[in-house]
């Protein structure tokens, strides 16, 4: 009997991207053991191979020279790729026996479907002040949440704002946060054995998503782009009077996080200690003007159980309630062909996370 899709994941489960002022993304590299521990330390980092992304959506797999991390004070971000992967195998078979390949449009053609028929919903928030205030009106993202076509190869962007049914906004309505941009990689066709020397490493025929993160701005309210002294050193403005827009009346400015967050870490340190009396007392950033735009990426992981049969695959946000920064959930759906037939209906279900897997804050 003809093996079916079963299931849908991503792999690997989690992910962690970083923030960085650079347009260059992070070139990859990789831990290797030193021939000279004593002089240059037990690991350095090597050049590894490169997904550079190109205008079309396709990939060119490349191997650097060299390992640079910023360029010049701007560091290079982490822009991580999301693997689609399958599981399959025949129609109402064992989950025991099922295998897992990565998703390319020869899988989908297989089980009846094409690249339109894929897509993406990405979920994405901030609940760094509504975790150090306990007010969930606090928290900020895409609402609704963003949905990606699997034909589609054009970045979106990752706008936040505050939830649609806060009574007063921390992010005015006509404002927004950037929290990153996903693209849906285009598959490319991968050379015989051999004919590149990336072959054996690289796959351009997976479908994959990419995640590139903010540049790691501050936002404040108005007030938070006065200059403030330093402790005899220049003054300066914790945030640009572009992102001085956050209310702060909408319930976060002057919350005390060290008394009041519900676990550790209670406060983060901001950058600059402006606990000087002429300033008054140390205030916390959710208190004073800091937001930070994080980097943390979450995806649903691989499934281990049986899957629910149910309509089509489909998407579960993975829980953020106690994460102190940003995340974003992503679901894959893939409808069940329109005339499926005993040897093509794929039993339908979930490729999602565990119910507690959590996204924690990198910085």
């Amino acid at each position: 009997m003809a093996a079916v899709i079963q299931g849908l994941f991503f792999d690997p489960p989690i992910a962690i991207a970083r923030l960085g002022g650079s347009d260059n993304p992070q070139e990859a590299y990789a831990w290797k053991e030193t021939a000279s521990p004593r002089t240059i330390g037990e690991t350095v980092i090597v050049p590894d191979w490169t997904l550079d992304v190109l205008p079309d959506g396709s990939l060119a797999p490349r191997l650097p020279a060299s390992v640079a991390l910023r360029d010049g004070p701007l560091v290079r971000p982490v822009c991580v790729f999301l693997e689609v992967w399958a599981m399959i195998g025949a129609a109402g078979s064992a989950t025991s026996t099922w295998r897992a390949v990565p998703l390319t449009e020869s899988v989908l053609r297989d089980g009846g479907a094409t690249l339109a028929d894929l897509s993406f919903t990405v979920d994405a928030r901030n609940r760094k002040a509504a975790r150090r205030a306990g007010n969930d009106a606090l928290q900020f993202g895409t609402f609704p949440p963003v949905v990606l076509r699997g034909d589609d190869h054009r970045e979106a962007r990752l706008l936040a704002g505050s939830p649609p049914d806060a009574a007063r906004p921390m992010i005015p309505r006509d404002r927004n946060v950037p929290m990153g941009r996903v693209q849906v990689i285009r598959p490319g066709t991968q050379p015989a054995a051999g004919a590149a020397p990336w072959t054996d490493r690289v796959n351009v025929e997976t479908i994959r998503l990419r995640f590139v993160p903010a540049k790691g701005e501050f936002y404040g309210p108005p007030d938070a782009a006065r200059p403030l002294s330093t402790g005899g050193r220049a003054r300066i403005a914790p945030v640009r009077l572009e992102n001085a827009f956050l209310d702060a009346r909408a319930g976060w400015f002057g919350n005390d996080a060290q008394n009041g967050a519900p676990d550790q870490p209670s406060d983060t340190y901001d950058g600059a200690d402006v606990s000087t009396r002429a300033n008054g007392p140390n205030p916390s950033s959710t208190s004073r003007m800091l937001i930070a735009r994080r980097s943390t990426f979450a995806r649903p992981s691989r499934p281990t159980t049986a899957l629910p049969a149910s309509t089509c695959l489909g998407e579960r946000s993975i829980p953020t309630n106690r994460a102190s920064g940003s995340s974003s959930a992503i679901g894959i759906r893939l409808p069940p062909p329109a005339h499926p037939s005993s040897s093509t209906r794929a039993v339908q279900g979930s490729g999602v996370s565990t119910p507690n897997s959590l996204a924690r804050v990198a910085r």
